[in-house]
């Protein structure tokens, strides 16, 4: 990431209304990315799934989901293209994310 994370703190993020931990995230319930994280207190896991399972990584940072039932969720910065190759409306929403940082 080249800009400054928006999220920098583990309390910052669990302060944050609907946001669920360990919160599936999948192609189909994906809608948006809402934000970025670096958070260097606690590592956190990608809750990243396909038909393979999830994906578990622990991260530093990455990005904060919001899924269709407008809970909230995290994905690390490179799984979903490097662990999963992502495409479609997740690719699309990581890069609308990133060009309109």
């Amino acid at each position: 990431m080249k800009t400054k994370p928006i999220i920098t703190s583990y309390l910052e993020l669990s302060e944050i209304p609907n946001f669920i931990e360990d919160n599936t995230i999948t192609p189909d319930n994906f809608v948006n990315v809402v934000a970025d994280y670096e958070i260097r207190e606690r590592e956190l896991k990608c809750c990243l799934s396909d038909n393979n399972g999830r994906c578990g990584q622990k991260h530093f940072h990455g990005y904060v989901i919001k899924i269709k039932d407008d809970s909230l969720s995290v994905m690390g910065k490179d799984c979903a293209e490097r662990k999963f190759g992502a495409h479609g409306n997740i690719h699309e929403g990581i890069s609308y994310y990133k060009k309109s940082r």
